[in-house]
């Protein structure tokens, strides 16, 4: 990944404010770990910034850019985001990068992801063949939420997989590295890779709940998965479609609750007769959604209080 030279500049200054105020020990430390070249002005040292800039002017771009990611973890490096791209609306972004070997597959596992609230550019696959295909690949790169790397023995000689990786990691995203007969290499190598040489009947759809999973709980991801799955609820197509869609609206925990996401989940019930008219227990699914909300945001109490409040004063709660 190529950047720009005003792009450079920022991403220098932007590590020397973040190592700012650390020792001079926890400075090399940092700066040795990540294989910045070394200088010989460590005894000119005198606690600004002048010896870590002096490091870094040295530093190439790839080498930048992950130290960057990891002082600023959920921070993208200063490039304007693009807007749009190859997405349906709602859905949490996945790109996949991958070598034409294990297009199939990235496909259908694709397929398979798209019900949890996944939606997956699959370069070979999304590509028109009138659009200029490296134009879109970036755009793609530049939208997405999070990627998937499958991880081949050939990926490394890929003329644009370990791009792909590069561009992901310098915005900070969060790269799945799912192992298909090779481990991840290079800067992905930090992160442990997902077993994914799954073969058979059903493979797909076991790789798409692994990711699913992983999605759902990593703290780059979770807070889109928590949206994309009130999308996929309020949504729902089918009685069945319903159910499968409240299990896991169910899951998601109380901090990653909005009022919008509350507020788009109530509306539901009245305006969408799949979710309103299917069961769930010896209810409607709206109605245990809503009990269910109660405990998680505790709201009876809430409810309580103002009653108390409203009732008796600000000065009388009866608790």
């Amino acid at each position: 990944m190529a950047l720009a030279k005003g792009e450079k500049l920022n991403l220098i200054n932007r590590i020397a404010a973040a190592l700012g105020g650390k020792t001079f020990s926890q400075i090399e430390l940092t700066l040795d770990t990540f294989g910045i070249p070394d200088v010989d002005e460590r005894d000119h040292w005198d606690g600004d910034d002048g010896y870590t800039l002096l490091r870094l002017r040295w530093a190439d771009d790839e080498t930048l850019v992950e130290l960057h990611a990891y002082l600023y973890a959920d921070a993208a490096i200063g490039i304007a985001p693009v807007s749009g791209g190859p997405w349906r609306d709602g859905y949490y972004k996945l790109f996949f990068s991958h070598t034409s070997e294990n297009k199939a597959l990235a496909k259908e596992v694709g397929d398979r992801l798209r019900p949890f609230g996944v939606d997956t550019f699959v370069a070979h696959e999304d590509i028109k063949p009138t659009k200029e295909w490296e134009e879109e690949i970036e755009r793609a790169l530049s939208t997405c939420d999070g990627m998937l790397a499958m991880v081949t023995p050939n990926f490394i000689e890929s003329e644009f997989c370990d791009q792909e990786v590069g561009f992901a990691m310098g915005r900070g995203l969060l790269v799945i590295a799912l192992m298909r007969g090779a481990k991840p290499h290079g800067f992905v190598s930090k992160w442990q890779g997902m077993p994914g040489d799954d073969e058979g009947e059903g493979s797909s759809t076991r790789l798409a709940a692994r990711i699913y999973e992983t999605l759902v709980e990593h703290e780059k991801s979770k807070a889109k998965m928590a949206a994309a799955t009130v999308n996929r609820y309020v949504n729902s197509t089918s009685f069945e479609n319903a159910k499968r869609n409240t299990r896991r609206l169910l899951r998601i925990p109380r901090e990653l609750w909005t009022d919008a996401m509350v507020d788009e989940v109530e509306k539901a019930g009245p305006e969408n007769s799949q979710v309103a008219e299917a069961f769930w227990g010896t209810g409607r699914i709206p109605e245990a959604v809503s009990r269910h909300l109660d405990q998680v945001l505790d709201r009876q109490k809430a409810d309580q209080v103002a009653a108390a409040i409203s009732e008796n004063g600000e000065d009388d709660i009866p608790f």
